[in-house]
């Protein structure tokens, strides 16, 4: 008779079958209680391999291989959790804090109690801690959202200046006084509630006071022309870096409603914004709500002038026209002013015009950089060589080209080189490596003040041929006694054509630093 050595042991009872029956049995035990003893055996060998298997991935089992893997899951869930609230604390927008406060708390409860499920059986030995640990993440779950994500801007209505049973919107007192209702800014509210960490805000303008309408001690209002709303929106957008601008009608239709959403950066003076539109007679800054009475000749204020005077360089008002139009509201009323002022190169009136244009790039006009490239094209044909008040705007205009992935205008560029090499030298070299045929002219420019920067790229391992022709080419025309070692070594170079170019490199080098010494 057959036995195993071990009940774990698995053995095929058909081939043990077929074994025995080949010979001659030489146990009193018949076939049959064989078969049945080891069936008998099987069961009990697949019940030990389940026993095994449940202590392998039984999370009740303390410190088992699979309660680990569930405890450290639960902690990850609830750390990045964490993280995100956290992140979502700052200014910058991030998927959690744009969403409602509702709508945060769903997800911190959901996220935290999968985190506590995962958790609590992990380890049997442990209940007290493990329990406490689930009951803590699962409290966390809960207040988190007011942790680590509370609102920096109240909705909650401020009392104004008019109340109920007062003088109403259309009565005398409202001239200097808030002029809309607080049910009004239903819009305004429900930004702050989608988007409690945006920067918002909310403009109410009104038509000047139409005197001739005045009737039973009640003061009535003009109309705003659509195309004066469609002027307004786009200046504030503009004024406001891009912000979107969103527009509807007062109540009683004595105005319009301007609601500036998610308008970058911190708070700002928008009572200057405001200014050039017309008079701020209401202001709550805490909340951003801001309330005027528009006047018309700030807001077209190219409308008396003769447009043929605008369009003829030879017009003796040519350039009081253009400049006059530099201060619309219109970006491209004011693009065509800068362009026609650049091409005529009047003679007249250069430094007014050179002011108004220093002055009208102190606005914002990254949102409009047709317009933007205009201006700073015109200042460079206005401004005086060595004029160091120009290097500011030009630098600007630079910048955000370079940042928003736009052409940028070869006059400009070339004059800012001139100016103030040395701000612009890396940004110059940063895009003359990515192209240096488009950019050779420019950064011939540069001269010394690149030199030191073409040596740092020759000494670059594995720096392409057509990099290092190009480099030495700058060299030879523009290198000093700083560069020379450099270009000695290449001269050495196993590629005859490079060593060759570098031989006349720091050929030509040399003569210069001897005539410089000579000088």
């Amino acid at each position: 008779m057959f036995q195993a050595s071990s009940e774990e042991q698995d053995v095929c009872s058909q081939c043990l079958s077929a074994e025995f029956a080949s010979g001659e049995l030489s146990s009193e035990v018949s076939h049959e209680e064989l078969v049945r003893e080891y069936a008998g055996g099987s069961t009990r060998r697949q019940q030990a391999r389940a026993r095994r298997m449940g202590r392998a991935f039984s999370s009740s089992t303390a410190f088992s291989m699979m309660g680990k893997v569930r405890c450290g899951f639960a902690v990850l869930l609830f750390l990045i959790c964490t993280a995100l609230f956290i992140l979502g604390d700052g200014e910058q927008k991030t998927f959690l804090n744009q969403l409602a406060q509702e709508e945060q708390l769903a997800i911190s409860i959901s996220v935290c109690g999968i985190a506590a499920a995962l958790l609590l059986p992990s380890y049997a030995r442990h209940k007290l801690v493990v329990g406490l640990s689930s009951l803590f993440i699962v409290v966390m779950g809960v207040f988190m959202p007011s942790l680590w994500h509370h609102r920096t801007a109240e909705v909650s209505a401020a009392p104004g200046s008019v109340q109920e049973g007062e003088a109403t919107a259309s009565d005398a007192v409202a001239e200097d006084g808030r002029y809309l209702k607080d049910e009004e800014l239903t819009l305004f509210h429900k930004l702050h509630d989608e988007k409690p960490r945006g920067v918002h805000y909310v403009v109410f303008m009104r038509c000047d006071i139409d005197d001739s309408h005045k009737m039973n001690g009640t003061l009535a209002f003009g109309r705003m022309e659509q195309s004066t709303r469609n002027l307004i929106k786009s200046s504030l957008s503009r004024l406001m870096h891009g912000a979107e601008v969103l527009l509807n009608n007062s109540r009683d239709g004595n105005g319009v409603i301007f609601t500036i959403a998610d308008a970058p950066g911190q708070r700002i003076n928008m009572e200057q914004i405001l200014k050039r539109y017309g008079r701020v007679y209401y202001k709550d800054t805490r909340r951003g709500v801001y309330e005027l009475a528009l006047e018309s000749d700030k807001v077209q204020p190219g409308a008396d002038v003769d447009p043929q005077a605008r369009m003829n360089p030879h017009s003796a008002r040519f350039a009081e026209a253009n400049m006059k139009a530099l201060n619309s509201l219109d970006s491209k009323l004011v693009a065509d002013a800068a362009r026609k002022l650049a091409s005529a190169n009047t003679q007249v009136l250069r430094g007014d015009i050179c002011d108004n244009l220093l002055r009208t790039l102190e606005s914002p006009w990254e949102a409009e950089p047709d317009a933007h490239q205009a201006l700073v094209e015109a200042l460079t044909v206005y401004a005086r060589k060595g004029d160091t008040r120009i290097v500011a705007p030009l630098k600007q205009y630079f910048d955000q080209c370079i940042k928003y992935g736009r052409g940028i205008s070869s006059p400009v560029v070339l004059r800012l080189v001139e100016e103030a090499p040395e701000q612009v030298v890396d940004a110059v070299l940063r895009l003359w490596a990515a192209n240096p045929v488009a950019w050779n002219e420019i950064t011939g420019k540069l001269g010394v003040h690149a030199e030191k920067q073409m040596v740092g790229f020759l000494e670059r391992p594995n720096l392409p041929m057509e990099r290092i022709s190009d480099i030495l080419t700058f060299l030879h025309d523009y290198g000093t006694e700083l560069s020379l070692p450099v270009v000695e070594r290449y001269a050495t170079h196993e590629d005859k054509t490079v060593s060759a170019k570098a031989e006349g490199t720091a050929s030509a080098i040399r003569k210069r630093v001897e005539e410089a010494r000579a000088q």
